[in-house]
């Protein structure tokens, strides 16, 4: 996982995690998993709310997190 914070928006965090697979593999797999109910309850005491996103890397550079950089 990966949290980031802005400077401009000091107490907002995004916190991310890069997963190979499909959205619906994401939902039938790893949303039900109990360390992943156990984690999101425990830390609803410190958002406000929570935004979740499915992103597609199309680029990458100085990394080699996605594979975009393999041929």
């Amino acid at each position: 996982m990966i949290l980031h914070e802005t400077p401009e928006r000091p107490n907002q965090f995004v916190l991310y995690e890069l997963w190979k697979g499909t959205r619906a593999e994401f939902d039938t797999t790893q949303g039900t998993k109990p360390y992943r109910k156990a984690y999101l309850e425990s830390t609803k005491k410190f958002l406000e709310k929570v935004d979740v996103e499915w992103n597609s890397p199309i680029l990458e550079w100085g990394t080699n997190l996605t594979a975009l950089n393999q041929s």
